[in-house]
Formats: structure tokens, sequence, C-alpha cells
């Protein structure tokens, strides 16, 4: 039984010229998991703190990287999460949007690190 991706790195290694590039494909999953965490760092302070503008500048941030990733499982939320912040209204669904967030992007993350241990 194969498990399922969470991402696909394939599209960024072809628009790139490195598919068959086994150090830029881990430079640019050392690069996705550090900024990934860091943002979500971040948007996690960002939320607890109930700083709005600084919530929208990390969705924001975080967004293009997992598009790139195409992590797609996180695409909603990520806009919610920016949208919410972008209208500076807390909104009572962000808890729960929140937890999504974090335990989906960890999810992601240690797929992304047991493939790059693989590479």
């Amino acid at each position: 039984m194969s498990i399922e991706r969470l991402y696909n790195l394939k599209p960024l290694l072809e628009v790139t010229g490195s598919e068959d590039d086994a150090e830029m494909q881990k430079e640019f999953m050392e690069l996705f998991i550090s900024t990934s965490k860091e943002y979500m760092q971040e948007i996690v302070s960002a939320f607890e703190k109930r700083e709005l503008a600084d919530l929208q500048a990390a969705a924001h941030a975080l967004k293009s990287s997992l598009r790139q990733f195409r992590v797609d499982s996180l695409d909603d939320t990520i806009v919610e999460i920016e949208n919410i912040g972008k209208s500076r209204q807390y909104s009572d669904k962000l808890p729960e949007i929140i937890s999504f967030f974090k335990e989906e992007l960890n999810l992601v993350l240690v797929q992304i690190q047991q493939d790059y241990d693989a590479v």
C-alpha cells in the first residue's frame, strides 16, 4: 500500500530544469522545511496574540511555498487564514482552522523530511 503524497515537487523541478539533480532537490526541500516552520511559528504567534496584520503577512508569505510544492490540502486553508488577517476581523472559526493547519503542515513536513533522507 502506497502512502498518499501530501506534496508534489515534480512541477517545481521541471520548471527549474533540475528533475535529475538530487542536490537541487535536497536544497528545495531544506528551504521549504525551514521556511515553513518559521512561517508556521509566525502564524501561530500572530493567532495567539490576535495580531491579524501579522497573521495575514505570514500566511501570504507561506502561500507561495505551499503552492510551489503543490500542498493542495492546505491551499484553501492558507487562503482562509490570509483573508481573515486581511479583514482585520477575528473569526471564531480561527482556532479550528489554525489547528488543522498546524496538524496538516506537520504531516507534510514529516513526509518531506523522510523523502529528503531517502534522496
